[in-house]
């Protein structure tokens, strides 16, 4: 994750000194901000998975994705990234559910143009062993 967050810093960079921007200022990225541009976000347990669909309002603007997860619908870690390409409807399939509680999951889209973009938040009830 740490590759592809210096890789956006750095693709950010060379489009500030392509675009002619050579002063030493830092390239500015926006604050994350939640909008409407997820145009769907759902997770629904699948025996002890988790299956999480969702559709963006314009995927082309979108660099990638991270899955967020946590147990306390607060405090999000990366469950994984998803690579954009160019498509509305993206799917993903967690096989590692926590046992016991609720599970969240969030998604949050890192755009070209250095914007950060977060998903309504998902919960799922776990019992015993991952989800049932």
């Amino acid at each position: 994750m740490k590759i592809k967050l210096i890789f956006v810093s750095l693709f950010f960079t060379f489009q500030s000194i392509s675009a002619g921007v050579l002063d030493n200022v830092k390239v500015p990225v926006s604050a994350a901000i939640a909008s409407n541009d997820f145009l769907f976000f759902k997770a629904n347990r699948n025996g002890r998975e988790v299956v999480l669909n969702w559709a963006y309002h314009n995927p082309m603007m979108v660099v990638f994705y991270y899955i967020e997860r946590s147990n306390d619908g607060v405090n999000f870690t990366p469950l994984t990234d998803v690579m954009s390409y160019g498509e509305t409807w993206y799917r993903y399939l967690d096989r590692s559910v926590p046992a016991g509680g609720f599970t969240y999951y969030r998604l949050t889209a890192f755009q070209h143009d250095g914007n950060i973009i977060y998903s309504t938040v998902e919960s799922i009830r776990n019992q015993g062993n991952g989800c049932r």
